[in-house]
C-alpha cells in the first residue's frame, strides 16, 4: 500500500488536493510503498532516529515538524539540521492534526484517546465536554492524570474541592474555547494543554476567590494530547492489516527534576 493511500483513507479525502488544512505530507514521496508506519505526537530528532532504526517508511505526526503551524521552514540552523536528518533517514512525514480534531466520528479523536487512557466511564456531551459517570473533585482529577498519564508537571488553579461530573477537554492549545469555559454556568473544570496564564488562569483564580466555582488543570501541550495519538495508532492497526504500526514516545517537553 502507498503512503498516500493510507492517509487518504485516514482523512476520508484526497489529502494532496485538499485545501484549508495543515494535514499534508511535509517531506518524502507520497507514492512510496509502505510496510511500516510510525506515529508520534511530534517528530523530534530522537523520534525520527528511532522510527528510522525500526524501518519506518512513513511517520504520522500530530504537531508541526518545523516549529510553524503551516510548516513554513524558518531560516534557522535548527530547522535546517532537522531537514537534513529527515532526508538522511528517508522517511516520509505526514501531519495528522485537523482531521482528528474535526469530530468526524462525533467527537475529537485526541480527546477520546485521552479519556480512554484515563479509564473514565461516562459519555461525550459534545466534542469538548465529557460527562463522568461519578463525580470527582479537581484535585482528584489531577491526581488521576498524574497516575494514569504520568503528567507530573501538571498544575491546577482555582476551586480545588468542588465535585463535578462535567469536564471541558481543552487539550492542546485552545483559544476562544477557554473564554467559553469561563462564561459557562454549568462546566466548572477544564483540562488543557497550553494556556495564556494572565488571560485564563488568573481569571480562574479570581473566580474562585469571588465564590464562582472554576478550576483549570494545565498539563502542557504534549502531555494533554499524546495519548490521542496512541489511540489513533490502535485505530490504524485495526483498519490496516497489511502494514505494521508503532507509536514512538517523544517524552514530555519539560524535564521533571
Amino acid at each position: 500500500m502507498k503512503a498516500v493511500e493510507i492517509v487518504n483513507i485516514l482523512c476520508d479525502k484526497d489529502c494532496i488536493a485538499a485545501e484549508g488544512t495543515v494535514d499534508k505530507f511535509k517531506i518524502g514521496d507520497p507514492e512510496r510503498e509502505v510496510s511500516k508506519v510510525a506515529t508520534c505526537f511530534i517528530a523530534t530528532p530522537d523520534v525520527i532516529r528511532a522510527a528510522s532504526a525500526w524501518g519506518a517508511d512513513l511517520l504520522i505526526t500530530h504537531e508541526p515538524t518545523y516549529y510553524d503551524h503551516f510548516d513554513n521552514m524558518p531560516d534557522s540552523d535548527i530547522a535546517k539540521m532537522k531537514y537534513e536528518l529527515l532526508k538522511e533517514c528517508g522517511i516520509a512525514i505526514f501531519r495528522y492534526h485537523d482531521h482528528p480534531h474535526a469530530g468526524i466520528v462525533g467527537h475529537d479523536l485526541i480527546s477520546e484517546g485521552f479519556v480512554k487512557s484515563m479509564g473514565w466511564e461516562g459519555e461525550f456531551e459534545d466534542i469538548l465536554t465529557f460527562v463522568l459517570k461519578e463525580e470527582l473533585t479537581p484535585v482528584e482529577i489531577l491526581r488521576q492524570v498524574r497516575d494514569k498519564l504520568g503528567a507530573y508537571n501538571g498544575r491546577i488553579t482555582g476551586d480545588l474541592c468542588r465535585p463535578t461530573k462535567r469536564v471541558a477537554l481543552l487539550l492542546g492549545a485552545r483559544g476562544g474555547e477557554w473564554q467559553d469555559f469561563l462564561r459557562s454556568e454549568d462546566t466548572f473544570v477544564a483540562i488543557g494543554g497550553e494556556v495564556c496564564e494572565w488571560a485564563v488562569c488568573e481569571a480562574v483564580r479570581d473566580a474562585a476567590q469571588m465564590g464562582i466555582p472554576k478550576s483549570a488543570i494545565v498539563l502542557g501541550h504534549c502531555l494533554s494530547e499524546r495519548d490521542g495519538m496512541k489511540y489513533i495508532t490502535e485505530l490504524l492497526e485495526k483498519r490496516f492489516t497489511d502494514a505494521e504500526f508503532k507509536y514512538f514516545e517523544c517524552g514530555d517537553t519539560f524535564a521533571e527534576l
